[in-house]
């Protein structure tokens, strides 16, 4: 959490249902370059990369628009990453928002059907969807400014929180219910 500039990820399909125009949004009310926006990803329509990339350019805000990336480089990007935001209006499961909290990753993100389940004050803060970015911002950067060893406890969190979701766990658990029926 001490190093610079803080590293905001997003990982996913660029489209209006994922909502990247409220991150982007979210950026002029932090500290001018202290903190990068990444979104990995490549858009579902072209035009919404541009829409993006102009409201990012009109707002003087930092944010790396990487495109695609194979999934072995995904935790590359979990790992440089401070925190992962996530503005999705509908996800049924976040792929990315387990992996997120599986590498140690605080979470902050509007509320949808999996942030709702996964994520809460102790791994990161799940906002209701009308919040304004300056609001959301204000979480950001109070979560920037913990101790290292609050945020190292967030990040230990994380992983807790979806240990459950482990494959081995759940190859047990699938075993279990298949010898049982059998």
């Amino acid at each position: 959490i001490t190093s610079f500039p803080k590293r905001l990820l997003f990982i996913g399909f660029l489209s209006h249902r994922k909502n990247q125009k409220f991150l982007i949004e979210v950026l002029p009310h932090l500290p001018k370059n202290e903190f990068v926006l990444d979104l990995v990803g490549v858009p579902l329509e072209e035009s919404y990369l541009g829409e993006l990339q102009d409201l990012a350019k009109a707002l003087d805000v930092s944010v790396n628009f990487v495109g695609r990336v194979s999934h072995e480089n995904v935790p590359k990007y979990l790992e440089k990453a401070h925190f992962f935001v996530s503005a999705s209006l509908m996800e049924v499961q976040s792929l990315a928002v387990i992996e997120a909290l599986a590498s140690g990753t605080p979470v902050i993100s509007l509320n949808n059907e999996t942030t709702e389940e996964l994520v809460d004050t102790k791994v990161g803060y799940n906002f209701p969807q009308d919040i304004e970015p300056a609001v959301f911002a204000e979480k950001i950067l109070e979560y920037s400014q913990l101790s290292s060893q609050d945020y190292e406890k967030m990040c230990v969190n994380c992983r807790e929180r979806v240990l459950h979701m482990d494959w081995q766990q759940v190859k047990e658990k699938t075993f279990k219910v298949y010898k049982d029926l059998i």
